[in-house]
């Protein structure tokens, strides 16, 4: 019952890869005495490895009680059955696995990187990703003749890489002088991943993975799958069509590639490949349009009509100043003719104070009086003028008359004023003439403005009315 348990039951088993792998004691000679066949998981026929104890695989090491599977592989993984020869049955009895127990390093695009060799290590293969059973041996401890250079070199006790590309990717493999594997190294080299944020109308510049190599650059638009070829080993090339979309906007310089300006057309996936073909660089563009915010419009009209509005006030503040001014600078006038016509400004200096006339003695009426001017005694009254012109004032003058009763009153005036007033009135001095008729000649008046202080009437003088005055 025990045995047919065991035989029934199938051993599983995970190693990694260059281990050995030790088969189970009852598959060993001298017990086992059968055939024993090994099919691969990755696909293929079934192939017989051990024969009645004897190795047909030489990777098969067998001594007494004991069976080894060396220096395993990828391609060993898959399931060990035995043979059933009278009912010609193969039964599964163990399933092996193998693993990628190798050191992994993730590197980028132009890095570097290194590591060690150590003194039992006899020569390093390299194996690709795709093809990991596939190995090519790049350095040899013994036999430098075999060293196949181009990714990195081995600098006293380490293996270096000064720049490293996607063509680096694989596994490398260090073995002793009995192929036993020592270390195992797995590098992936992965693009440079860029971003660009932009805006429109601005300057965007592309920068180029590195400076030592001509580049090709193929870019794909927002939301499309064709790429288009925008540059081929550092020249722009560009179909009609695309030089439709792109004008003279886009530019190769040494740094990389420079659009300006940017428009919304340039949003995508832009994608640099060294000479080889690798590719080193994925640049992604994302341009932005934000168009001005409702709140900055709202905050300018404001602004205007702030603006206007104490514009507006100023030039009010301003008007009603310059109204008072004038206001306040025009005199009261007083005319004893209404009819006279009103003019704007006057000017006319203050005049000296002018003598009463004494009241005549009733009954009284004079034959031919005659006056003589006091010298001392004058007033001045403004004459009329046109508009912003000063006005010289016209000379007047008031008379004491004589008192006809008192019989030693006598006057006598000088013969150039006697001659002056007689032509100034003439024969028949008790006309009605609308205006005086007096003109002073040779005197000089003032032409001092007028102010809103002055603190006297202008009164109208002539000889004629007060002559009229006295007589009634």
């Amino acid at each position: 019952m025990s045995a047919g348990r065991s035989f029934a039951q199938s051993d599983r088993a995970e190693k990694c890869y260059g281990d050995s792998y030790t088969l189970p004691f009852r598959y060993s000679p001298p017990l086992f005495k059968d055939k024993l066949y090994f099919t691969p998981s990755t696909g293929g026929s079934r192939r017989l490895v051990l024969d009645k104890g004897k190795p047909v695989d030489p990777r098969f090491k067998i001594s007494y009680g004991s069976v080894e599977f060396t220096d395993l592989r990828y391609s060993d993984a898959g399931t060990f059955s035995t043979e059933i020869s009278y009912i010609n049955y193969h039964r599964d009895v163990i399933s092996l696995k193998i693993a990628d127990c190798s050191t992994k390093t993730v590197k980028y695009y132009g890095d570097s990187y290194s590591f060690d060799v150590p003194r039992q290590a006899e020569y390093l293969e390299y194996a690709s990703l795709q093809s990991p059973d596939q190995t090519t041996v790049l350095w040899n401890r013994t036999d430098p003749s075999v060293s196949n250079g181009g990714r990195g070199k081995l600098r006293y006790s380490s293996w270096r890489f000064t720049q490293l590309t996607p063509g680096d990717n694989g596994y490398y493999n260090l073995r002793a002088k009995d192929n036993r594997l020592v270390s195992r190294f797995r590098i992936t080299v992965k693009e440079n991943e860029v971003y660009y944020d932009v805006m429109v109308n601005d300057k965007l510049l592309i920068n180029n993975p590195s400076t030592n190599s001509l580049w090709s650059v193929d870019f794909t638009p927002k939301g499309d799958s064709e790429p288009i070829a925008l540059v081929r080993e550092g020249r722009l090339i560009l179909s009609q069509w695309d030089t439709m979309a792109f004008g003279d906007r886009t530019s190769v310089v040494i740094e990389g590639i420079e659009i300006a300006p940017v428009e919304l057309t340039e949003a995508g996936t832009y994608v640099f490949r060294d000479s080889n073909g690798y590719q080193a660089q994925t640049a992604f563009v994302s341009v932005k349009y934000e168009p001005t915010p409702t709140f900055v419009y709202v905050a300018i009209i404001a602004g205007v009509i702030f603006g206007v509005l104490v514009i507006y006030c100023c030039m009010r503040k301003c008007c009603c100043k310059k109204s008072s001014k004038r206001s306040a600078a025009q005199p009261a006038m007083h005319y004893h003719d209404q009819s006279q016509p009103e003019h704007p400004s006057y000017s006319a200096a203050p005049a000296a104070p002018s003598y009463s006339a004494a009241p005549a003695a009733p009954g009284y009426s004079p034959a031919a009086p005659s006056y003589c001017p006091a010298p001392a005694a004058r007033s001045y009254s403004p004459a009329r003028v046109g508009p912003s012109h000063s006005a010289a004032p016209a000379e007047s003058f008031s008379y004491s008359p004589l008192n006809p009763t008192d019989p030693n009153t006598s006057v006598a005036c000088p013969a150039g004023q006697r001659a002056m007033i007689s032509a100034g009135l003439g024969t028949n001095f008790l006309s009605s003439d609308p205006q005086p008729t007096f003109d002073p000649k040779g005197l000089a008046f003032s032409s001092a403005p007028l102010s809103s202080e002055t603190n006297f009437s202008y009164v109208y003088n002539s000889a004629k009315l007060n002559f009229i005055s006295e007589v009634h």
